[in-house]
């Protein structure tokens, strides 16, 4: 299953990226004394305020990942750390499951020891098999402030099940990342987001997972609504919508932390403005990166096409639904489940 589990791309590809980025390159010692890289996308913004801790799917590294990585910290308005698995690009040993929740446990101790961020500062981000470290991080860590989980797996057994799971509790010993098992241990809010097409990480895991985030005894307390992506497939996730969305996650976690702390203080968390400025246009950093158009909602506030001819190059991240763009001027909560657009709409 470990050799399945792990077809990790050819180091020399990533080796040059990562070596022209000496800034942002740092290298980290797993609790196994294994060395990995790192690559730390630091935001500079007044406003700034989260650090993603990314976990890459199975069949890229972070060097691979870079110019993902850039785009998410300017559109998220966030730091973005990105840590490497054993035996992937520059990193020492051979991948493991142990192996990769050692690594994203130096990453964890890295942001919060060396680098003094607040546990209540980090929310953990997964891609495919990268969700399975990010979920075990989290159902370990009380304090943290967010999960996005992108195309999970339930394991990975429960992958390439079809019906029922009889291979995974047959084959328990050597399946790996069970994270049907420790997701409802997870605290803080989780986004989930899913391709309903998805023929190599099957739509059916990331809802079984919902359905057990919703189980927890606290769930109503940090509930957010996942994302289900009509004609989308493992690899051609709609990108900017994905990211626009988690924008608005994270702009929910935001006002929950503040919350929190006025809640703790005595305090009230919205207290009046004297000198009210209006609400932004378009997200911050998003002109700057092409990416200003937000999504045009037109007459009919739903599902109108990108207005930019970028974002409108791919059909697969034209509007697949409601945004309401208010709170933070892009990429805001759907008003409903995503589907496709309406007839009526802009295309």
């Amino acid at each position: 299953m470990t050799r399945i589990a792990f077809p990790r791309p050819d180091p020399d590809r990533s080796r040059e990226a990562l070596e022209s980025r000496p800034n942002d390159l740092v290298y980290l010692t797993t609790a196994k004394g294994l060395r990995i890289p790192a690559i730390y996308v630091k935001n500079k913004s007044a406003t700034s305020k989260f650090t993603i801790i990314y976990s890459h799917g199975n069949a890229e590294d972070i060097g691979l990942s870079l110019p993902y990585l850039d785009l998410m910290s300017g559109l998220l308005d966030v730091s973005v750390f990105a840590y490497e698995y054993p035996g992937y690009s520059l990193s020492e040993g051979e991948p493991s499951e142990e192996g990769v929740y050692d690594a994203i446990n130096a990453a964890y101790r890295h942001l919060t020891d060396v680098l003094d961020i607040d546990h209540g500062d980090l929310v953990a981000f997964g891609r495919s098999i990268g969700t399975g470290p990010s979920v075990d991080l989290c159902s370990r860590m009380p304090r943290i402030a967010g999960c996005v989980l992108q195309s999970p797996l339930e394991s990975g057994m429960r992958v390439i099940e079809t019906a029922g799971h009889c291979m995974s509790f047959g084959l328990y010993p050597i399946d790996i990342f069970r994270s049907y098992q420790k997701v409802e241990a997870i605290r803080c809010p989780v986004l989930v987001m899913h391709g309903e097409e998805d023929t190599v990480v099957p739509v059916d895991n990331g809802k079984a997972l919902y359905e057990r985030l919703k189980s927890r005894p606290w769930h109503e307390g940090v509930e957010y609504e996942p994302l289900w992506f009509p004609g989308a497939g493992h690899n051609d996730m709609p990108e900017i919508l994905c990211l626009q969305h988690c924008r608005r996650f994270l702009a929910f976690l935001r006002g929950r932390s503040i919350a929190q702390k006025a809640a703790a203080s005595g305090a009230n968390p919205n207290p009046p403005n004297p000198n009210p400025t209006p609400a932004p246009t378009e997200g911050k950093g998003l002109a700057e990166m092409g990416l200003d158009g937000c999504l045009d909602m037109g007459k009919n506030g739903c599902g109108s096409a990108p207005t930019t001819e970028k974002a409108a190059a791919s059909s697969k991240e034209q509007a697949y639904g409601c945004l309401d763009m208010g709170d933070i001027g892009c990429g805001s909560a759907p008003c409903g489940s995503v589907g496709p657009p309406p007839s009526s709409a802009k295309q």
